[in-house]
């Protein structure tokens, strides 16, 4: 596994762990949760909280990867304008 899946799923777990012990809290009384709706700790709500918790990470790392190739391969001149275009399709994106 290399670092950035190894990050994802730190962050997942991370994530998860928090979910969990909210929905445990909750049931001594009122707690913040940090998950995005409803938990209960079924299926769908661990997969909408990891979905939730890495998309933004994964979105990133697409513009990292993007930046690099563009920087690699564009003539400088050119670089301005695809800065631009990534930057609202990443808008768009999140």
């Amino acid at each position: 596994m290399d670092d950035f899946a190894a990050n994802l799923q730190a962050a997942a777990e991370s994530h998860l762990n928090a979910c969990n012990e909210a929905e445990y809290l909750a049931e001594e009384g009122e707690v913040d949760s940090p998950a995005v709706a409803p938990y209960c700790g079924c299926e769908t709500c661990v997969v909408r909280e990891v979905l939730t918790v890495t998309y933004g990470l994964i979105v990133d790392k697409v513009f990292e990867t993007l930046d690099y190739i563009a920087r690699s391969t564009l003539n400088p001149d050119d670089l301005p304008v695809a800065s631009e275009l990534a930057e609202k399709l990443r808008e768009a994106l999140l």
